[in-house]
């Protein structure tokens, strides 16, 4: 129950990701006049977006190592 609530978790924090990147690009093509800024704030926003993803996956692969070497004492 536990793991199917951090996965909810993590779907509805990055789930408005792709409707954002949809409403930039509908309001770019349909305001062509603020174009340039529309595009601006979503690459802030994208580039945070890719932060905090890349952030995420060190720490998992950080955690995954320990558990690696954790399994390997008690095997050997």
């Amino acid at each position: 129950m536990k793991r199917k609530r951090k996965d909810l978790k993590g779907a509805i924090l990055f789930a408005p990701y792709p409707i954002f990147t949809i409403l930039c690009s509908y309001l770019g093509w349909h305001f062509s006049g603020y174009r340039m800024i529309i595009f601006q704030f979503w690459y802030q926003v994208s580039a945070v977006v890719w932060v905090i993803l890349a952030t995420t996956m060190i720490v998992l692969i950080t955690k995954l190592l320990k558990l690696t070497k954790r399994s390997n004492r008690f095997y050997h």
